[in-house]
């Protein structure tokens, strides 16, 4: 009986291994009849790669000095050391320390933004041993790039002297994207004896394929490091060149043979800004190479959050 048994589990396993490669090979001739059409689309829509490299430095903003002349000696002292900063969404005003001045100066800086709340005004003394930096920051909106007007008034007692203007510096927000690892569970087994052989893979944004593999039975969970992927300070238009990840799984066998990168296809939906606290996702998947009854599902998350930089 216990022999007879062996030999029905044998049958059946083989029976269903030689299904399972027969569903393999009839999805993986739809799927090349296909591949031209997919890879084309794939071709214009699929984002290129980018580098992980730091993003662009401050930029020294267009503010003219041609030699101001001051209402008092020390407003124009002041006045021809102020430079300004500007890096996503932050603007700052400067002036190195060092001016030996005589009587205190004030200096307003008033700066309109078409994103912001309002007409932000701030101000700052000049201190000969710190120097000055009045900052702002914008408010990210749709994250486009915007012009924010300047508007620098330095004050000494009664007298008063603006900066020839108008001052206006492109505002072009920068973001920092991230995509945490991922877990694969596995919500039906695969194999009615022993552990199921899953190979999982994904394409990344940047459309790059990638692949793991584990021995796992149903209810159980694995951990995928590898699925973690970023980008750092690139601005809304260049972070949706990239797609939301795409994934799927199948049950190797021994003796299995076929392609699975084609099966799973670069995202159509680009990544979207902003998203300041994580999403999480969460994808139903089924075995790609046709076996209905084996299913899991996979999660990760994804935040995008806006480029800060300390003591601009």
């Amino acid at each position: 009986m216990l022999g007879h048994m062996r030999s029905s589990i044998t049958d059946h396993n083989t029976h269903k291994a030689a299904t399972r490669r027969n569903r393999r090979w009839g999805a993986i001739l739809v799927v090349m009849a296909a591949l031209v059409t997919a890879f084309a689309v794939a071709a214009q829509a699929g984002p290129p790669v980018v580098p992980r490299l730091p993003g662009p430095p401050p930029i020294l903003a267009p503010i003219p000095n041609p030699g101001y002349v001051g209402p008092t000696p020390n407003i124009t002292k002041v006045a021809n050391a102020i430079y300004v900063r500007a890096k996503s969404l932050q603007i700052a005003v400067h002036a190195n320390p060092g001016l030996v001045l005589t009587q205190p100066v004030n200096v307003i800086v008033q700066f309109n933004s078409p994103d912001f709340r309002g007409l932000s005004q701030n101000a700052g003394l000049y201190d000969s041993s710190r120097g000055l930096n009045v900052g702002f920051m914008d408010d990210i909106k749709d994250g486009l790039p915007r012009p924010v007007t300047v508007t620098i008034t330095l004050r000494e007692n009664q007298y008063s002297f603006t900066i020839p203007g108008p001052n206006t510096i492109i505002v072009t927000p920068l973001f920092n994207a991230t995509i945490s690892q991922g877990k694969f569970t596995l919500d039906q087994d695969c194999d009615i004896v022993g552990d199921s052989e899953i190979h999982f893979g994904w394409r990344a944004p940047d459309g790059s394929w990638h692949e793991k593999g584990f021995s796992m039975s149903a209810n159980q969970s694995r951990d995928v490091p590898e699925f973690n992927w970023w980008v750092n300070e690139l601005s809304q238009q260049a972070i949706q060149k990239f797609r939301y990840p795409t994934m799927g799984f199948w049950e190797h066998d021994p003796g299995d043979v076929g392609v699975a990168s084609p099966f799973v296809q670069p995202g159509i939906y680009p990544i979207v800004l902003p998203a300041i606290s994580p999403q999480t996702k969460f994808e139903n998947l089924k075995d790609i190479a046709g076996d209905s009854s084996c299913f899991g599902h996979f999660t990760y998350s994804i935040q995008n959050s806006p480029v800060v930089i300390p003591n601009l």
